[in-house]
């Protein structure tokens, strides 16, 4: 378990890690549209590559834009440093709170489809009903029926074309979208 003792020190570190990474960005890249893009971006690919450094009990940090685990600051990260969630928890990240960012689940990954995937799984749309969700069975097979949504996230009776469709679909979440936690089985 990770438990957050407010360091105040984090603040600094948060702040030089990103004039750092801004700072060789541009000596890197000329100055033109793609070095504002990536200079713009820079906060965004920090907070979703160190999820760890945003979770924090400090007013001057806590957002809903930062930090969704607002209600509980400790959490279990896997081996690869990414935050676990139970289904349970993933439950809210759903569409339906426009605070919250979008969450979903497949083949023990959690993908934020947020910001590329909105007006996909977002509030109405046409997939929300997989977000928020362990999607792996229902995606992998097509499947609008209930227990496949709801119920079942297994995928120990597929067979041999229906494992080689989840990985495809995998692949797919994990070229499209960030990878920003684990599913706790």
């Amino acid at each position: 378990m990770v438990k957050d003792n407010s360091n105040p020190n984090k603040l600094f570190y948060i702040i030089t890690l990103c004039i750092g990474i801004i700072g060789i960005i541009i000596a890197v890249i000329p100055t033109d549209s793609t070095s504002i893009f990536w200079i713009s971006t820079c906060p965004r690919i920090i907070q979703q590559s160190l999820p760890w450094l945003f979770t924090t009990t400090s007013s001057s940090l806590t957002s809903t834009s930062l930090n969704t685990d607002t209600e509980n600051n400790n959490y279990e990260l896997s081996p690869e440093g990414l935050r676990y969630y139970t289904l349970e928890e993933l439950r809210k990240y759903d569409g339906n709170n426009p605070d919250l960012p979008i969450y979903l689940g497949m083949n023990g990954d959690i993908f934020d489809v947020t910001e590329k995937g909105k007006q996909f799984y977002g509030k109405n749309a046409a997939y929300q009903i997989f977000a928020g969700k362990d999607a792996t069975r229902a995606l992998t097979l097509g499947s609008l029926d209930d227990k496949d949504i709801y119920e079942r996230t297994d995928t120990d009776d597929f067979n041999e074309q229906q494992l080689k469709a989840l990985k495809e679909q995998h692949d797919f979440y994990l070229n499209k979208y960030p990878r920003i936690g684990k599913i706790k089985k």
